[in-house]
């Protein structure tokens, strides 16, 4: 079970997945597919956040990328629903702006992980990554 903290690195797997298209839930069956959120934090409230395709042992975590690294930092701690959100912001090498991205940690008891949603705020898509 992962566990949220601003200055470690954190390894969230799942292995279930529900994706919203303008707030719209596919009914797409996606238990199994397995997937893994890296958050590094890189000093001065700088995150680095990236998602992996993962095996069926969870082992992989460096072979397929599925979302490259993306920069963000924390806009808001809300301590009332127990919810960290992160947003991207700078542009990647090509000049897109990681402000498209950003990030929901939802956390259950002791900081545990309960599921992290990604926001593609440019294609109006909210994937939400269940915890195992």
């Amino acid at each position: 079970m992962a566990k949220f903290t601003s200055e470690d690195i954190v390894l969230f797997t799942s292995n279930n997945h529900v994706r919203y298209n303008g707030g719209i839930r596919s009914d797409k069956n996606n238990f199994g597919a397995r997937r893994g959120i890296l958050i590094i934090p890189r000093g001065h409230g700088i995150y680095e956040v990236s998602i992996h395709v993962l095996n069926e042992n969870y082992d992989n975590w460096g072979e397929c990328v599925q979302m490259v690294p993306k920069q963000m930092r924390i806009e808001e701690l809300a301590e009332y629903d127990n919810v960290v959100s992160m947003r991207g912001f700078g542009y990647d090498m090509f000049g897109t702006p990681f402000s498209d991205y950003g990030i929901k940690i939802h956390l259950g008891l002791n900081d545990v992980i309960e599921k992290i949603a990604l926001y593609m705020y440019d294609r109006d898509v909210v994937i939400e990554y269940l915890a195992n």
